[in-house]
């Protein structure tokens, strides 16, 4: 799985995706070992994109990316 860095921290991510009737759901997995712990933090983003061709297609899923960014800035260990 490939890692992440976030917040100083390495998260090894796993995604994917499924579809149907136009909607598209993306999961993301994000494990760490920390503490002696590990912690996974999973997060489904569902879109309709998948009604879209082309350049429509290509706008509507573009939006992604920064809310996953959005999501996993806000990750951080309290202790």
């Amino acid at each position: 799985f490939p890692s992440h860095d976030i917040n100083g921290d390495s998260y090894c991510l796993s995604e994917y995706g499924e579809a149907a009737a136009g909607t598209l759901w993306n999961t993301y997995s994000y494990a760490i070992a920390k503490n002696n712990q590990c912690i996974n933090v999973s997060f489904t983003i569902k879109s309709s994109c998948g009604g879209y061709e082309g350049s429509q297609y290509d706008e509507c899923t573009k939006r992604e990316p920064n809310l996953v960014n959005e999501i996993t800035s806000s990750f951080k260990f309290t202790k």
